[in-house]
C-alpha cells in the first residue's frame, strides 16, 4: 500500500535555560549549514559524498551531535538539489529550524512530551496536543521531526508520521479546477475564489509608488533625497512580494493539493491549459480573447461565461477523457509545472 508522510505540528513550552539551548542550537545548525554550502564543491549535492569531506570538522567546529552534523548535510544536499532543479542557487539558511531523527529526537505518549538533543545536552519538552494531535499520533512511534522557531518567538516540534494512504475513491463524482491570479480557483460548479487581498495588496504598493513619485519630483533637496530611500526600500517589498506570489504561492498551492488529496483519498490529475480559455466549453469553437477580457462570448452558439468559469469546464471535459485511463494505470498522471487541475473522487 502507498505511504504518506503527515506532519503533525506541536507547541513545545521551553524554559528559559530551555531556549537558550535552543536558540544556540538552531544557530549552529544553520552556521553548520552555511558552512557546508561555502566549502563544498556547488556542483556536488550527494549527501554521503559532502559527508565525506566536512563531518568531522563540522562537528568540531560548530559542536553539534553527530546526527545532528548529518541532518545539517543532508538538508545542505537536498536544498543544493531543489536549487539545481530549479536552476537557481542555493539560499542563505536561518537560524528557524533543525532537522532531526530517531537517535536524537524521541515522543512518549504516557505523558506527551518530546526529548531532543540540543548543543549543551538532551533536554525534554512538553506538547501542546489538542485533540488532533492526540488522535494521530496515539499508537505511533515517530521518528522524525523539525524543530522549528515562528516569527513570535514561539517554538514547535514537527513530527512526521509515516502511515498508509488511503486508497483513492473511484467516483464519478467530479470537478474541473481552473487555477489563476485574479480569482486563484474557479471550478467546473461555479465556485470562485478570489485572489482580492493580493490583488489589494497590489493596488496599495501602486497608491504608494505614486504618492512617492510625486514627492521625489515636487519636493525640496531633503525630500527628494528621503523619496529616494524610501522608493528603493518598497521596491525591495514589492520585488519580494511578487516573487512570493509567483513562485512559493504556486509551490505551495501544488504541494498543499497533493498532500490534502493523498489525505482524504482523492485522485488529483493534471490537465494541459492548452487552448482551455479559448474553447468555447458549450460547441468547442475557437474564442480569441484578450487577457484583460473576463468574459467569454461565443458568436457560434451565443454562450456567455465568466472566462475562469469556461476554462474550468473545459478541464472538466479534458479530465473525464483522463481518467478511466489513471484508473487503469499504476503511473497516473504528474502535476508538475502544470497550472490545471483536475479532480475526481471528491466528497
Amino acid at each position: 500500500m502507498e505511504k504518506q508522510v503527515l506532519t503533525i505540528v506541536c507547541k513545545i513550552n521551553p524554559t528559559s535555560e530551555q531556549v537558550a539551548k535552543i536558540e544556540a542550537t538552531l544557530q549552529a545548525f544553520a552556521d553548520a549549514c552555511n558552512y557546508i554550502n561555502e566549502v563544498v564543491e556547488p556542483k556536488l549535492t550527494h549527501n554521503v559524498t559532502i559527508q565525506n569531506l566536512v563531518y568531522g570538522e563540522v562537528r568540531e567546529r560548530f559542536g553539534l551531535a553527530s546526527n545532528l552534523a548529518i541532518r545539517a548535510i543532508n538538508r545542505v544536499s537536498s536544498n543544493r538539489k531543489t536549487a539545481k532543479r530549479m536552476n537557481k542557487p542555493v539560499r542563505k539558511f536561518l537560524p528557524t529550524s533543525a532537522d532531526y531523527d530517531a537517535r536524537i529526537f524521541s515522543f512518549r505518549e504516557k505523558d506527551w512530551s518530546v526529548s531532543l538533543t540540543l548543543v549543551g545536552g538532551r533536554e525534554r519538552f512538553s506538547v501542546d496536543a489538542g485533540s488532533y494531535q492526540k488522535e494521530k499520533l496515539s499508537g505511533f512511534t515517530p521518528t522524525s521531526a523539525t524543530l522549528v522557531k515562528h516569527q513570535n518567538g514561539t517554538y514547535s516540534i514537527n513530527i512526521q508520521l509515516k502511515t498508509d494512504a488511503p486508497s483513492p475513491q473511484k467516483s464519478q463524482d467530479v470537478i474541473g479546477v481552473d487555477l489563476g491570479r485574479r480569482d486563484v480557483a474557479v471550478t467546473s460548479e461555479g465556485e470562485s475564489f478570489s485572489g482580492q487581498q493580493i490583488t489589494n495588496i497590489r493596488d496599495r504598493y501602486s497608491r504608494v509608488r505614486a504618492s512617492i513619485q510625486k514627492k521625489a519630483t515636487e519636493g525640496t533637496r531633503s525630500t527628494r533625497r528621503r523619496a529616494r530611500q524610501i522608493w528603493q526600500r518598497l521596491s525591495g517589498r514589492e520585488r519580494r512580494f511578487a516573487k512570493s506570489i509567483s513562485d512559493a504561492s504556486w509551490c505551495q498551492f501544488t504541494q498543499w493539493l497533493k498532500y490534502f488529496a493523498k489525505v482524504y483519498g482523492v485522485i488529483v490529475i493534471a490537465v494541459p491549459p492548452h487552448n482551455t480559455t479559448v474553447d468555447c466549453s458549450c460547441c468547442g469553437a475557437k474564442v480569441k480573447k484578450t487577457l484583460s477580457t473576463r468574459t467569454h462570448k461565443c458568436s457560434q452558439c451565443g454562450t456567455v461565461l465568466d472566462r475562469d468559469y469556461n476554462a474550468a469546464k473545459n478541464i472538466l471535459a479534458k479530465g473525464f477523457k483522463l481518467l478511466a485511463e489513471y484508473l487503469n494505470s499504476t503511473v497516473g498522471h504528474t502535476e508538475s509545472g502544470v497550472k490545471s487541475s483536475f479532480i475526481a473522487g471528491r466528497n
